[in-house]
């Protein structure tokens, strides 16, 4: 049987599958279908207490839309389910962009098209990592690891001392 914390886990794990922002809403129907169906009925009468409990530690709250009670996720609820440590984050996003240019085998000048950055990096990502991922690229422009260049596609370009950083 579960218990009220696994439910809560459960409920908190929906948001963080639909990689949810704060405000984000999910609706009964939701609930239902991926929550309450996949419950036993004593374990069913345990869904309004989980939901009393993360509406209570500010993880969600109550949004009524067109007359029906949606869960909202906060802010905190966000932070909860997105754990991240910003240094760490940016450092592993900097090094998945170096590695790419790594399992490339690139040299200085050669271009990692944006395209890889907004179809496979981006998406691999969480929320919260996905914010960051400017930043990481602008920590490694001031490293001088890379350069942003528009030649006939935009992208990101390998420079001497990014190269170095790689192959040493």
């Amino acid at each position: 049987m579960k218990s009220i914390e696994e439910i809560e886990t459960d409920i908190m794990t929906m948001f963080a599958t639909t990689n949810s922002k704060p405000g984000h809403v999910l609706s009964h129907r939701q609930l239902s279908a991926y929550i309450r169906d996949n419950l036993n009925p004593r374990e069913q009468s345990l869904v309004d207490p989980a939901i009393d409990q993360l509406i209570e530690r500010g993880y969600i709250s109550v949004k009524n839309i067109r007359g029906a009670d949606n869960l909202a996720l906060t802010d905190t609820g966000y932070e909860f389910i997105y754990p991240i440590d910003n240094e760490d984050t940016i450092s592993n996003i900097q090094e998945r962009i170096m590695g790419q240019f790594r399992r490339l085998n690139y040299r200085v000048n050669n271009m990692i098209q944006m395209r890889w950055i907004t179809q496979n990096l981006i998406p691999s990502l969480n929320q919260r990592e996905r914010e960051m991922v400017a930043e990481a690229l602008q920590g490694l422009e001031n490293l001088e690891y890379i350069t942003y260049e528009n030649r006939t596609v935009e992208g990101i370009v390998l420079t001497e001392q990014g190269f170095d950083y790689i192959y040493q």
